[in-house]
């Protein structure tokens, strides 16, 4: 009787045993420097099957990498002389040429050339660039204004103040919008804002202005300079045929009147 082959064939050998393959070990690759996406770049490298290894390393990794790329902006800056002086400076320019609402962090590196996270190691954010500038303004404005004071008293100090107000605005529209930003409180303190009030009161001083009326005083001169530069400056009198100027001298000698009938008695 015929037998089945298939029942009776010899069994195939088996495979020969592989060599083992060593188990994956973490292979950690390192960055060119870049605006840091710290979780995806602490992950890269790691095999699949090193789930516990990634976890227990992860805080480490991004650690290590924040700071590596901080370092490398650190050395970006040094190579093309930047230093938060320059930054803020290089800020207040832009603010005259694009206006004080554009002045970003990402601006400000396009213009040196350089990574947005370079910048980080001396500005915080967009809002921190802006309140340095700010502060830079108040500082440069109050310089100008305590010059323009020097040796005079009554209306020749209140022509010299108002005009010194409105000659930076005209020359420098983006500081003197950052001017005006709001600070927090302990900021504010600790600003040349204060220097801008003291000198407005030594003004006030000289028409022999008490208080209440000089605290009165002082928020009315503010008003007014900064009501007709903000209209002059966004063209709200280039549509009338008298010059702005005469209305200028006109408000200022207005104002001296106006100051010399609260003289206290």
């Amino acid at each position: 009787m015929a037998t089945s082959p298939t029942l009776y064939a010899p069994a195939p050998s088996a495979p020969a045993p592989s060599a083992p393959t060593p188990s994956a070990t973490p292979v950690r690759h390192m960055p060119e420097p870049r605006p840091p996406d710290l979780l995806r770049d602490a992950v890269a490298g790691y095999a699949l099957d090193s789930l516990a290894t990634l976890i227990m390393d992860l805080p480490k990794r991004v650690r290590q990498i924040h700071n590596e790329s901080r370092r490398s902006g650190e050395r970006v800056m040094a190579r093309a002389g930047l230093t938060t002086e320059r930054l803020i400076r290089a800020g207040a320019e832009l603010a005259d040429e694009v206006g004080f609402d554009q002045v970003t962090i990402s601006a400000l590196a396009r213009r040196f050339g350089v990574k947005v996270a370079s910048l980080y190691s001396h500005l915080k954010s967009s809002q921190d660039l802006k309140t340095a500038i700010a502060l830079f303004a108040l500082e440069e404005l109050a310089d100008r204004v305590a010059d323009a004071l020097a040796g005079r008293a009554g209306k020749d100090a209140l022509a010299a103040f108002a005009d010194a107000y409105r000659g930076y605005a005209r020359e420098h529209p983006g500081r003197y919008d950052a001017a005006r930003l709001r600070l927090d409180p302990e900021t504010a303190a600790a600003s040349a804002g204060v220097r801008h009030a003291q000198m407005t009161r030594a003004i006030l001083r000289g028409y022999d202005i008490a208080e209440p009326d000089q605290t009165h005083a002082v928020r009315m001169l503010g008003s007014v300079f900064h009501g007709y530069v903000s209209l002059e400056m966004s063209g709200g009198f280039s549509h009338t045929a008298v010059d702005p100027e005469e209305s200028w001298s006109w408000i200022v000698d207005s104002l001296d009147a106006m100051l010399r009938d609260r003289t206290t008695p």
